[in-house]
C-alpha cells in the first residue's frame, strides 16, 4: 500500500508542475512536448491504480493495451513503454485504432482530433470495460473516465502549468472498473 502512495506521490511532484517562463513563445514545442511526457506518464501508471473485471482482468492478461484514436499527440514517447511498471505486465500501443479494435483496448486515449465523435468512441469503449482518457475538455462530463485538464498560473515571471485529473467515478463504477482511492484523492474533481 505505501508502494501505491509512493508512486504517486513522487508522479505528482515530479510529472504534474512544470515552470517554464512565461514569454517563451519560441519553447512552445517544447512546452507542448513536455505536457505529453506527463500525459504519457499518466498512462503508464493508470494501470497501477485501475482494476479492470473479468477477462480484461491485468491479473489474467499480463498485458495492458494502450490504445490512441485519432491524430497520436504523444509521438516517440510511448514508444519507450514496452515493460509495465511491474515484471509480470507488459504494455502494448497501439495506435490509430479502428472502432471494431477498441474492445481490444485497456486505456483508450482519445485524441482532441476526434472530438466530434467522442460519443461514438464511448458508447463502443464502455461496454468493454475500456478506460477511456482524454484532454478534450468536458470529457469527463461526456462520460468519459478520466479527464487530463490543462491549467496555467502565472507565478511571477513564470507560467506553472499542470496537469488535473478529473474522473467520472459514475461511469468507472458502470463500466466495472475499480479505481484505487489513492488515484480519487489525487483527482482534482471526481464525479459522482
Amino acid at each position: 500500500m505505501y508502494r501505491l502512495r509512493d508512486i504517486l506521490a513522487v508522479m505528482i511532484a515530479v510529472c504534474l508542475c512544470v515552470l517554464t517562463p512565461a514569454d517563451a513563445d519560441d519553447d512552445q514545442g517544447k512546452n507542448v512536448a513536455r505536457e505529453y511526457q506527463v500525459k504519457a506518464a499518466f498512462l503508464y501508471h493508470f494501470v497501477e491504480f485501475v482494476e479492470w473485471p473479468g477477462a480484461q482482468s491485468l491479473k489474467i492478461t499480463h498485458v495492458a493495451n494502450i490504445c490512441i484514436a485519432g491524430d497520436d499527440p504523444f509521438g516517440a514517447i510511448l514508444n519507450a513503454f514496452k515493460q509495465g511498471p511491474t515484471p509480470q505486465l507488459m504494455l502494448n500501443v497501439k495506435r490509430n485504432i479502428s472502432d471494431s479494435a477498441i474492445s481490444t483496448c485497456h486505456i483508450l486515449f482519445v485524441s482532441r482530433s476526434e472530438e466530434g465523435r467522442v460519443g461514438s468512441l464511448l458508447a463502443i469503449a464502455q461496454p468493454a470495460h475500456v478506460l477511456t482518457v482524454s484532454d478534450i475538455k468536458g470529457f469527463a462530463d461526456s462520460g468519459g473516465v478520466i479527464e487530463m485538464a490543462k491549467t496555467e498560473e502565472s507565478i511571477g515571471l513564470f507560467s506553472k502549468n499542470k496537469i488535473n485529473l478529473r474522473i467520472n467515478l459514475k461511469t468507472a463504477n458502470a463500466e466495472g472498473l475499480r479505481i484505487d482511492p489513492l488515484l480519487l484523492e489525487s483527482a482534482a474533481e471526481v464525479i459522482k
